[in-house]
């Protein structure tokens, strides 16, 4: 049984429920976890916005995009694909992990390994999450049980993701940072990602609804400190 729980209203298009429906259709295996807009609405269970696709990380891009497509998705580029779900469009990206390389992170400036340090977090931390959706009359209509990120991997994972992104290009098909004279003077070091990341997971606890706040983990599945993820050089 999953450790945390979290219901949310179904919008008047039905597009929460096609996305907690199309996240029920995605395997387990390769392992993914989800990320972004939908991450955030879950945790705080609450449609706080409105988000236009599915994130997630996967440990296992290739596989899962190939997987995905023989059920049915439409690729749409090396790391999206689409669903129809009820009659809704439902885009999914899928982010690749860096959670099974072996050793420390891979050399490189401090904003790419801030960037692999939060995203090995990411998957570290996450956590089984049953996910229901409601409609007006108070009925399920939708309901999957999904790895979460954390409330403090997404301020994380946010952190290294401003910086990099490229206004009018894909997140997750241009994932190359943006041109020098383009860069903010102040990037995030893997350590202030961490830093940013700690002092938010008591914000997360102080405001999750009580369904999520109440969860239970697992004894012996704590996640491990921050500074223990990443690696020695």
């Amino acid at each position: 049984m999953p450790g945390d729980f979290a219901v949310l209203a179904d919008d008047g298009l039905g597009r929460i429920s096609a996305y907690v429906a199309t996240l029920a259709r995605i395997p387990v295996e390769p392992r993914w976890v989800l990320i972004g807009g939908l991450a955030v609405n879950v945790r705080v269970g609450k449609v706080h916005r409105a988000t236009n696709d599915i994130d997630t990380m996967s440990r296992d891009q290739p596989a899962m995009v190939e997987i995905l497509a023989e059920r049915g998705a439409e690729r749409l580029a090396a790391g999206k694909v689409q669903f129809v779900t009820g009659g809704v469009v439902v885009e999914v990206d899928v982010m690749n992990s860096t959670d099974d390389r072996p050793g420390g992170l891979p050399a490189g400036d401090e904003e790419q390994r801030a960037f692999d340090a939060a995203r090995r977090w990411t998957m570290r931390t996450a956590t089984l999450t049953a996910v229901r959706v409601i409609d007006l009359a108070g009925t399920v209509v939708a309901d999957c049980e999904i790895e979460v990120a954390s409330p403090a991997a997404l301020v994380a994972l946010k952190t290294v993701a401003i910086p990099r992104r490229v206004p009018g290009e894909d997140r997750v098909g241009h994932p190359g940072p943006l041109p020098a004279d383009r860069r903010p003077r102040s990037r995030p070091s893997r350590h202030r990602v961490l830093e940013l990341g700690s002092r938010a997971a008591p914000l997360g606890r102080r405001f999750a609804p009580d369904g999520v706040r109440g969860g239970k983990r697992k004894p012996g599945h704590e996640p491990p400190a921050p500074t223990t993820l990443l690696g020695q050089r």
